[in-house]
């Protein structure tokens, strides 16, 4: 694929996106070819990391304390006096 500097600057999510096909890409100024990219050998595009999959996510959804963020927010607010 040529790519001219004016093209890559326009529109690199599309050059990213042939890099990813592993595709060579060929940089050219005024037409004439100045560099060529090259995806690395033996590299799989990488799984984006997930706070899903993060082990403490909903660790206190068993909780017994656990309670709606109204209610939380509600614990917040009382007043000191209230708390009779």
């Amino acid at each position: 694929m040529n790519v001219s500097l004016h093209d890559l600057r326009r529109n690199a999510d599309e050059v990213e996106a042939a890099i990813e096909r592993q595709e060579e890409i060929s940089l050219t100024r005024n037409g004439k070819p100045i560099a060529k990219v090259i995806p690395c050998e033996g590299t799989e595009p990488e799984e984006t990391p997930s706070v899903v999959k993060h082990p403490a996510v909903g660790m206190w959804s068993d909780h017994d304390q656990t309670r709606g963020v109204a209610c939380a927010v509600r614990g917040f607010r009382k007043g000191r006096s209230d708390d009779k």
